[in-house]
């Protein structure tokens, strides 16, 4: 596995992003302390991750709000949250 780190400035904030390549999955990993808050995304097939906790959260702790958007081959869209879950389960964690 190869992982980069970028760093990324842009409206006066550091943002670093780090990407990791395993084989089929790509996964952003965005850490930014815009609103006091960092943020996870990953994105797998037809789903998408997008996470955000207060900073200093590890993402096996649950205080991650999660949310999956579904992308359906018939071209509709569904969005499910998780709250306070862990950013580490969220494969697995419960959506409504």
């Amino acid at each position: 596995m190869e992982q980069v780190t970028l760093d990324i400035v842009e409206f006066d904030e550091d943002v670093d992003l780090d990407i990791d390549d395993h084989s089929e999955e790509i996964t952003l990993l965005i850490d930014t302390l815009e609103n006091k808050k960092q943020f996870r995304q990953q994105v797998l097939a037809l789903h998408h991750y997008i996470a955000k906790a207060a900073p200093g959260v590890a993402e096996n702790e649950p205080y991650w709000n999660i949310s999956r958007i579904e992308m359906h081959l018939d071209g509709t869209v569904t969005i499910l949250k998780a709250i306070n879950v862990r950013w580490s389960e969220r494969l697995t964690a419960n959506y409504l």
